[in-house]
């Protein structure tokens, strides 16, 4: 049965993959009030040089990636209150810094994360390599990232940051894990393991 590509961005603790899934977040990390980056949940994120973190888009070089986007909490102006989102929606309505909740890219055998690709299907000679990311609109709704492993940009360069540590292989939907329609590898959209380039490279 063919994949559908609805891609949720990047998970850990995904089923069967033999991880437990207690991370712990990072709530050390803000947005700029003024960022006009949407942020989705499970949406790959970065530090600029002020200390603020903001989405990670494609074309970053391996090392800038410092974590997933797991929702925000900020005073709202036009709400007169807190508000714990999913999501930041980068439209200038939190008074002050946006507290971010963040699973760090390197946390141990956590560092390994599930995504589904883009283009593909991604093969067994495909693990090893690296691989960019394709962001998507997000999904305003649900706050739920639409971030994909881009597959047109598969290379040995470790300049990517992310590299391919598996294939995952169900031809049944998944409850959690970020799987939504399963993955057959023989086919187009499946989904793969990546660990961080950086942490990948130093054998985490």
């Amino acid at each position: 049965m063919a994949n559908v590509y609805a891609p949720l961005g990047f998970s850990f603790g995904a089923p069967g993959d033999g991880i437990a899934g207690t991370f712990g977040f990072d709530t050390t990390r803000f947005i700029a009030k003024a960022d006009t980056n949407k942020c989705f949940k499970g949406d790959p994120v970065k530090i600029l040089s002020t200390g603020y973190i903001t989405q990670m888009g494609a074309g970053v070089s391996a090392g800038s990636f410092y974590g997933v986007f797991w929702g925000c909490e900020y005073f709202s102006i036009s709400g007169n209150q807190m508000v714990t989102r999913p999501w930041w929606p980068g439209n200038g309505d939190a008074a002050g810094d946006v507290t971010c909740k963040i699973v760090p890219g390197a946390y141990g055998a956590n560092s390994k994360m599930l995504v589904q690709v883009s283009g593909g299907p991604a093969v067994l000679s495909a693990v090893g390599q690296n691989i960019d990311v394709t962001l998507g609109a997000g999904n305003t709704l649900t706050g739920l990232s639409t971030a994909a492993a881009d597959y047109t940009t598969l290379a040995t360069t470790n300049t990517l940051p992310f590299r391919i540590m598996g294939l995952f292989q169900s031809t049944t939907p998944q409850s959690g894990g970020g799987i939504g329609n399963g993955s057959d590898i023989t086919t187009a959209s499946n989904y793969i393991y990546v660990a961080p380039n950086a942490y990948a490279l130093a054998g985490v």
